[in-house]
């Protein structure tokens, strides 16, 4: 499945628009090694203990996916790289790689590349990407990731999951302002709510409606949205799980 034309080295750069949020509320965030100081709390989990997790993806769809790559190298390279970005969560995040149960949610149909067939598959209810990820949780997620990181891993997953003894939601943060990764115990509409998506504001905006939730953030890891984006995974990224 997918496009039979790999994606070019391309060379060039785009940027993100910005949009300001302040934060409006108290937060009790920490970094590095989590909250130290806060009263445990009970982790609800599934059967023998493992955790729901959703994969959120868009279906491989030429012209509908990462179109600010697809600027610079068109939308058929955009699409091959889309495709490889998703099966390369899917494999780090494969069913037995760690305390949690993978599953797919899809946003409209398409290409799909072959890790998919493994998994739960799931489509994304209408609404905007809060509204779609609430929904999710409120189905019984526990953690849910996106599909363009590529050195997201099982064991940042499960890491996420541990730091809900001592927080109410985790987050990985991605270096561009947004997040690639959001556990929770329990379903929080507040935090998905008016949240300019797309922007470098989402995690600082998202963080504002916290309230005076705990709240556990660990390093940043980057995703892959524009070309340099992309040769930073070239370059970065074992040759042997590099895209060809």
């Amino acid at each position: 499945m997918g496009s039979a034309n790999r994606p070019r080295r391309w060379r060039g750069t785009i940027t993100a628009p910005i949009r300001e949020c302040r934060l409006r509320g108290p937060t009790s965030a920490s970094t590095g090694q989590g909250p130290s100081t806060a009263r445990p709390i009970h982790v609800s989990t599934g059967p023998k203990g493992r955790s729901r997790l959703a994969i959120f993806a868009r279906a491989g769809r030429r012209g509908e996916v990462k179109r600010r790559l697809a600027a610079d190298i068109g939308d058929e390279a955009a699409l091959g790289v889309h495709l490889e970005l998703l099966q390369a969560t899917l494999t780090a995040l494969a069913p037995g790689t760690g305390a949690f149960d993978p599953e797919l949610w899809l946003a409209g149909e398409g290409a799909l590349p072959p890790g998919a067939a493994a998994l739960p598959q799931r489509q994304q209810p209408a609404g905007d990407l809060g509204a779609r990820m609430l929904a999710a949780f409120e189905d019984g997620v526990r953690v849910l990731v996106g599909s363009d990181v590529p050195t997201l891993t099982a064991a940042h997953v499960d890491d996420a999951l541990a730091r809900l003894a001592l927080a109410d939601v985790a987050f990985i943060p991605t270096e561009d302002g947004g997040y690639c990764l959001v556990a929770m115990h329990a379903p929080t509409p507040e935090i998905f709510r008016d949240i300019p998506w797309g922007t470098s504001s989402v995690m600082e905006c998202t963080l504002a409606r916290t309230g005076g939730r705990r709240v556990a953030l660990t390093k940043a890891l980057w995703d892959v949205d524009t070309v340099s984006d992309y040769h930073r995974w070239l370059s970065e990224v074992p040759r042997s799980e590099a895209p060809p």
